[in-house]
């Protein structure tokens, strides 16, 4: 590597500490002040339901900003559950608009069209604890189905604990449609006040995984989570440490949704929307027109 190069790499390196201390991200200012009017905006339109939250939100609430993350238990034990988990597994088994996105990993193409139905599962203490932490109407950006199976060609450095690289308006919901257990791939979480100590000690790209290695490796501090089908987990992406694990046996099927702030209910928005949620991918750059980062399947 020339000197110039060297030089420009400690400078890009020096410009994303400071943005991470500064934001929490590796984003612009700009992005992150989009990010900020458009949720005060939302919060100003939204008018709160009148009836009290269940103790059930109010609990996974409490866990949520407390930690981070919440596991939820399992919704799909019901006739239109098994019916819809019958659907992923023949959509799969098919191989058909089926797009391989690495070793070991599946996505199922135009999997919002195809299984609108699993926007159901957002009804109950999930929308909930959603509207009562944003303090507004929320929206679905991205909606994506994956299938994990096992393939021993994927090193176990691929599995490394990470933050991603998201403004702290955005958080990640992902529900299990299969039994999940250790050995069949459940992920892994670091709490957010653990999170943070990795931050203060310079944790924050996986090139940095060496100076906080013994503090991931720690068992007493991971939280593993396991769950049946319908078990829904919502996390911080951006501001808690987690990691995927390839499944020993069996695979692993999940939908992720991407969720930010809205201006208007979620239903309203996914209606006109839904078209475009298999393939909007990375970033969403601007909450008011929700522009993509990216646009595919290979994301």
């Amino acid at each position: 590597m020339t000197l110039a190069k060297t030089i420009r790499r400690k400078l890009a390196r020096r410009a994303m500490r400071l943005r991470v201390s500064l934001w929490g991200n590796n984003h612009s200012g700009m992005l992150n002040l989009r990010y900020w009017l458009y949720h005060r905006k939302a919060q100003h339109a939204f008018h709160p339901p009148k009836e009290s939250a269940s103790a059930e939100a109010l609990a996974a609430l409490d866990r949520f900003k407390r930690d981070g993350f919440v596991v939820l238990p399992t919704r799909l034990d019901t006739e239109a559950g098994q019916a819809l988990k019958h659907k992923v597994d023949g959509l799969y088994d098919s191989g058909v608009d089926v797009f391989k996105v690495s070793s070991g990993l599946y996505r199922l193409i135009d999997g919002a069209e195809r299984i609108p139905e699993i926007v159901n599962l957002l009804n109950g203490p999930i929308s909930e604890v959603l509207e009562r932490y944003y303090g507004s109407h929320y929206k679905l950006y991205n909606i994506s189905f994956y299938r994990t199976i096992p393939d021993d060609s994927v090193p176990e450095s691929s599995f490394l604990w990470h933050f991603d690289n998201s403004p702290d308006q955005e958080i990640k919901l992902m529900i299990y449609l299969d039994e999940v257990s250790d050995e069949t791939g459940a992920f892994r979480f670091k709490n957010l006040a653990t999170s943070e100590k990795a931050r203060s000690l310079g944790f924050w790209h996986r090139e940095d995984y060496s100076r906080t290695k013994d503090m991931f490796d720690d068992a007493g501090t991971t939280i593993v989570g396991e769950g049946a089908p319908g078990t829904a987990i919502l996390f911080r992406q951006g501001r808690v440490a987690h990691k995927a694990t390839a499944p020993r046996h069996s695979h692993r099927d999940v939908v992720t949704m991407m969720i930010i702030p809205s201006l208007i209910p979620w239903r309203e928005h996914f209606a006109r929307n839904k078209h475009l949620l298999s393939t909007n991918a990375g970033l969403c750059k601007n909450p008011w027109t929700d522009e993509p980062e990216a646009i595919g399947y290979r994301f």
